[in-house]
Formats: C-alpha cells, structure tokens, sequence
C-alpha cells in the first residue's frame, strides 16, 4: 500500500516535462504487478505522431501522424507474466515481458487507423524460431497471433495492431531437429557452426549420417541457417569441421547433430581418498 501510494503520489507531483510537444507525466513501480509508462499527447502531437518507449526500453509504440483524432493519454505497462501464467499458449516460449498499452480517451481512437510496435527480445534467444508479437484476447482467453516480422538483426519483432487496449508479448518455439542437412561457411578455420536450434556457446557431436564414424565436436557460435528458407538444414559448419567428416566439394551432407557429452575419466572420478604419505624421520 504504500509503494502505491508512493506512485501515485510521484504521478501528481513531479512536474511534466515536454519532449517534442508530448507531456511525459512519469514511470514508476505502481504495485507488485505492473510498472507504468504515461505520456500525454497533445494537439500538434496527434497530428505530427509520436513514438512511445516502455520503461525498460525493450518496446516501441508508434502512433502514426492523426492515427488518434484528438488530445489523449496513452499508458504502456510492463505486467508481472505470473499473473497470466494459466493462459500462456501451449507449445511457445514467453521471450519478453508481457505489456499493456492504453488509449485512455477511447473517444479518440480511430478504428481505420493502427499503431505499430516492435518489441525487443533478448538475443540469446535468437536460435528460437517462429517468433511473433501475440495479443491476448479477453473474450476467448486466449493468446492470439499478430502478422508480425522477426528482424533477427535487431533481435525485435515488429506488427501492427487496431486496437486501442491489448496485452501484448513475443513467443517462440522450439523443435529442434537432429536429423538433416549440412552446410558450410568459411569462417574461422574452427571447429564451430552455426545453429538454428541451440545457443551459443553448446558443443554439439555432428556425425556424417552415411558415414557415422567420421565426426567432428564443434562449438556453437552464431545462428543459421534460417529454415523458413532452408527447412532441411540443421546446421551450418565452418568448412574446418565440415572437411573433417566429409568433402567439403559437394557442399552439403547429410548429418545427425546431438549435444556433446564428453565421457566421464571414471579414475578421476574415485570416491577413493587420497593417500596421505607421511614420512617420520627419528
């Protein structure tokens, strides 16, 4: 109650400061469950636009020249997902915080007109694919699809919404493949790939599927090859790892990929205590 209190406070308080014609009024924690972004967007900044960032810089709301027919608060709220956990689509990843955006004045919404977001995600969670802006929908109860873009570059996803109200978050998922095509890249003469399955830094054992006692343990650092392009490959190898289990002139293979586990040196491993020699000399 009284961080509530705090805010509400620090909301009515703090003076407004004007940033290209729009009144930043303030962000602060408002309870255990959201942390709020409230801008107010006058007259010349309805008609001119203006883009909107949440508290934690991780997404955009871009509001088109006249998209809002008049003068309007609009509030951008970072959510605690726990509260909305029973409703997480099956199957998906939660990539970033869960947001709420907020026309206030719904008279000023235009039904003709649309925002768009790009929300960012955290880049070690690019060798996730299918990934897409959600919008949950109170009606159904259910997280539905936004036509959204992954810009994996810029690790954000962008889409474009009518709505003056929703609860948005970005999602993936993750079918990894084991079994499939490989190709390869001169990169740094390593035993290293690139994967769109697993993240950076995992030893993955790569065997030649027609010859599987040629294979090669590499490292993964970078993500590829994009399977919305190539659905059959699994894996891009540096040509160092890929010439180890075959020839790197038919320029792709068939191959299995698995994690790396090295084995065990069960000797080192002995619960058996050292040995204490100690000499006694009279």
């Amino acid at each position: 109650m009284t961080r509530y209190l705090l805010a509400l406070t620090l909301l009515f308080i703090l003076p407004m400061n004007t940033v290209w014609g729009a009144s930043i009024l303030s962000f602060a924690r408002v309870d255990d469950y959201e942390i709020v972004e409230s801008v107010f967007l006058d007259e010349p900044t309805v008609i001119k636009g203006y883009t909107l960032t949440s508290p934690d810089e991780k997404l955009k709301l871009g509001i088109l020249p006249e998209a809002v027919k008049g003068p309007t608060r609009i509030d951008i709220k970072i959510l605690d997902p726990d509260i909305m956990m029973d409703s997480m689509p099956e199957g998906k990843t939660l990539l970033t915080p869960v947001y709420l955006f907020d026309v206030l004045n719904k008279e000023v919404y235009d039904n003709d007109k649309y925002y768009w977001f790009e929300m960012e995600y955290d880049p070690g969670l690019a060798y996730l694919y299918d990934k897409g802006l959600y919008f949950y929908n109170g009606v159904s109860g259910l997280w539905e699809p936004l036509p959204s873009t992954d810009i994996q570059w810029r690790h954000t996803v962008r889409a474009l919404i009518h709505l003056p109200y929703a609860r948005l978050a970005v999602f993936g998922h993750h079918e990894i493949m084991n079994e499939g095509i490989a190709s390869w890249y001169k990169y740094k003469d390593c035993d290293c790939a690139a994967s769109p399955d697993y993240p950076k830094g995992t030893q993955l054992l790569v065997k030649n599927a027609n010859d599987p006692e040629r294979s090669v343990v590499v490292t993964i650092n970078d993500w590829g090859p994009d399977r919305s392009v190539f659905p059959d490959r699994i894996i891009d190898l540096d040509v160092t790892a890929f010439d180890k289990i075959g020839d790197y002139r038919t320029g792709t293979m068939a191959v299995t990929v698995e994690p790396y586990e090295p084995a065990v040196d069960l000797a080192s491993e002995s619960s058996t205590p050292d040995i204490l020699n100690i000499t006694v000399h009279d």
